[in-house]
C-alpha cells in the first residue's frame, strides 16, 4: 500500500497586466517572477501577455506560493515603459491574494501606434 504525501503551501493569484496609452490591453511582452530566498537561490518564473494583457503567474499549480516577489516585463523591441513607469516592482503575495501589477508601455517612437501580436 503506497501512501501519498502532499504538501500544502499557501498560495495566491499573480498576475501582470500591460496596457497603452488608451488603456488598450499590449500581448507579447514578457513578464519574469523573482523571489530571493535567505539561503542566496533565486526563483524564477516567466510568462508573456496574451491578448487580453495579462500574464498569470502559476496557473497551472493552482497559484504562487506566497512571499516577497520582483517583477520585471520586457516589452518588444519597439515598445518601451512609459514615462514614469518602473520596471522591477516588488509585490508581496500573501494566501487568498489576487494580485495584478500594471505596466504601462509606449512605442518608442513617439506618435507611432502600438502594435498588437498574439504571442
Amino acid at each position: 500500500m503506497a501512501l501519498a504525501c502532499r504538501r500544502s503551501y499557501p498560495l495566491g493569484k499573480l498576475s501582470v497586466r500591460t496596457v497603452d496609452a488608451n488603456n488598450a490591453p499590449v500581448s507579447g511582452v514578457a513578464a519574469d517572477l523573482f523571489k530571493n530566498t535567505p539561503s542566496g537561490r533565486v526563483y524564477w518564473r516567466a510568462s508573456r501577455t496574451g491578448v487580453n494583457g495579462f500574464a498569470v503567474f502559476g496557473e497551472k499549480n493552482g497559484g504562487v506560493i506566497e512571499g516577497d516577489y520582483m517583477i520585471r516585463v520586457s516589452p518588444m523591441p519597439w515598445l518601451k515603459l512609459a514615462p514614469g513607469e518602473a520596471n522591477d516592482r516588488a509585490v508581496k503575495l500573501k494566501e487568498g491574494d489576487n494580485t495584478v501589477v500594471t505596466f504601462r508601455v509606449v512605442p518608442k517612437k513617439s506618435g507611432s501606434p502600438t502594435p498588437r501580436y498574439a504571442p
